[in-house]
């Protein structure tokens, strides 16, 4: 028979999936382990979109005074 993986500690995405897959309310370490790590994702995503767009969309305004 399949031997049941160790829960992982709380505090880290794995327990917050942990607590997912086994129908468990997450605890807040786990939710704020989860939140960060895809606040971090989203932070370099965004990053990666800006840098591939060229100047326009990092805020530069093209001047009519030449």
């Amino acid at each position: 028979t399949p031997r049941e993986r160790e829960r992982p500690p709380c505090g880290t995405t794995a327990a917050y999936h942990w607590h997912w897959r086994h129908g468990e309310e997450t605890c807040r370490p786990c939710r704020d382990a989860w939140n960060a790590r895809h606040r971090s994702q989203r932070f370099e995503q965004m990053i990666a979109e800006v840098w591939a767009a060229g100047d326009g969309a990092r805020g530069e305004v093209a001047s009519d005074a030449a």
